[in-house]
């Protein structure tokens, strides 16, 4: 009977496997790969968490208000171990398929490393039940690591890209504005200078004594009148009594 259930543990975990792989398949495979290359800072991160999270939980606990964050952190924690625990899975099925020269599918290499990791390690903790369980939580510390650290660098990566694409959208702005300036300055006619107006080449009369005896005297129209009516001016005959 005990067999029974811890071969159906087993075959839970690699079922969960399947359906994380399914999902999460690149994400899987890129904390898989933190864990292979920086195994002992992985292994920090995680012991750090483990140790730091019931302090955290306590705290929460203590103030009434953030019970149900403490409840939230605790679903959390459950899932990032499940997720540790798979790519710790999926590396040791990838191992596996090298040593024996096989090409599996994705599903089948997370399926059968997960199933193969639980199998030693809860093997271990079931045949010596006091120090038995010590490989896996180091196996369990060092996944929770390589997925704290594997999202802690898409995070940052994230926000770099948001924020260059954030400077890259003002400078545009910025370059825009003079443009649509110099177009609007460009598409406005320019007034054409207003004209001067010709100056009169008829002189205005003179007033007073002047008017009076020009008229009496009866002067002959200037030389330029006679230019341009092109008549000889009419000279009044004097009549001698």
């Amino acid at each position: 009977m005990e067999l029974l259930v811890f071969m159906g543990r087993l075959l839970i975990f690699a079922g969960i496997a399947v359906i994380a792989n399914l999902l999460f398949e690149n994400h899987l495979r890129a904390a898989s790969q933190s864990i292979v290359k920086r195994p002992l800072e992985a292994l920090g991160i995680g012991l750090l968490t483990i140790v730091a999270l019931p302090f955290i939980l306590l705290f929460f606990m203590i103030t009434v208000v953030l019970i149900p964050a403490a409840l939230l952190l605790i679903i959390l924690f459950v899932v990032i171990c499940l997720y540790a625990w798979i790519a710790a899975g999926y590396e040791l099925g990838r191992l596996l398929a090298q040593a024996l020269k096989v090409n599996w599918a994705s599903n089948w290499t997370t399926a059968i490393g997960t199933f193969a990791l639980s199998l030693v390690f809860f093997g271990l903790s079931s045949l010596i039940p006091c120090v038995g369980w010590i490989p896996g939580a180091i196996v369990l510390a060092i996944g929770i690591g390589a997925v704290i650290i594997y999202h802690g660098k898409l995070f940052q990566n994230d926000s770099k890209s948001n924020r260059h694409a954030l400077l890259k959208e003002t400078n545009a702005t910025n370059q825009s504005i003079p443009q649509e300036v110099k177009l609007r300055t460009s598409s406005t006619p320019t007034s054409a200078p207003a004209e001067k107006p010709a100056p009169d080449s008829n002189p205005p009369a003179p007033a007073g004594p002047e008017a009076g005896r020009a008229e009496i005297s009866g002067s002959a129209p200037t030389a330029n009148t006679e230019e341009k009516t092109g008549e000889k001016p009419v000279v009044p005959e004097v009549i001698e009594l």
